[in-house]
């Protein structure tokens, strides 16, 4: 049996999601705090979290070194010079900052290893 949120007696709910008894000061009260939350300004849901916000300024800064080490220069696939980082087995949660199991790619080189999901595998470019 649920209680009055206005003056905590317990009572039978009448409707649906009923939050305070029939006594008409309890009513008046649920009232207001309908009224008031429809007045509540509404947020959007954030588009990055604040985690998540927090793990790409990490990123880019790991991105930057990772790609200025000498051995990372030029693309296993195509001999290029690289310019993005390959993540060979994904991005979610903690392995987007997880570098040992990054590699440095050329643009060609990445498209070939996302079209090739196969052959890459095979070559150790995709877990």
């Amino acid at each position: 049996m649920p209680r009055c949120f206005n003056c905590r007696d317990k009572f039978v709910a009448s409707r649906f999601l009923q939050k305070a008894c029939d006594k008409s000061e309890c009513l008046e009260a649920e009232r207001q705090m309908i009224l008031n939350k429809s007045k509540l300004k509404k947020l959007p849901i954030r588009k990055v979290s604040k985690k998540r916000r927090k793990q790409s300024k990490e990123y880019s800064k790991l991105r930057a070194d990772f790609l200025l080490r000498p051995e990372n220069r030029f693309c296993p696939v195509t001999n290029k010079q690289t310019i993005e980082v390959h993540h060979k087995n994904g991005r979610e949660n903690q392995r987007l900052t997880d570098t040992s199991h990054w590699l440095a790619v050329s643009r060609e080189g990445h498209q070939w290893i996302h079209n090739n999901p196969k052959e890459a595998r095979e070559k150790g470019w995709l877990i």
